[in-house]
């Protein structure tokens, strides 16, 4: 589970897992295009949308379409370790 907020100073939505989770990032980083690897936080591109993504469950999702941002933290959500 997560919860998914739409963040006010940007046209992003955040998502965060409601327990302590991490990602596999080497799989995201398999499964995605990747913009930007920076370790702990990478930056992929899913489904035409940049998603910044820490490896301890945080995403944001730079888009205003909530449908879409749920439909990607459901995606990445499934690549936990």
């Amino acid at each position: 589970m997560y919860r998914l907020e739409h963040c006010t100073t940007k046209a992003a939505f955040k998502a965060e897992p409601t327990q302590k989770t991490t990602l596999d990032l080497e799989t995201l980083r398999h499964s995605y295009t990747v913009l930007l690897d920076a370790g702990l936080v990478i930056v992929l591109r899913i489904n035409n949308t940049e998603v910044i993504t820490h490896s301890y469950g945080e995403l944001l999702i730079k888009t205003d379409d909530k449908n879409k941002a749920e439909h990607i933290a459901q995606t990445v959500y499934t690549h936990k370790t």
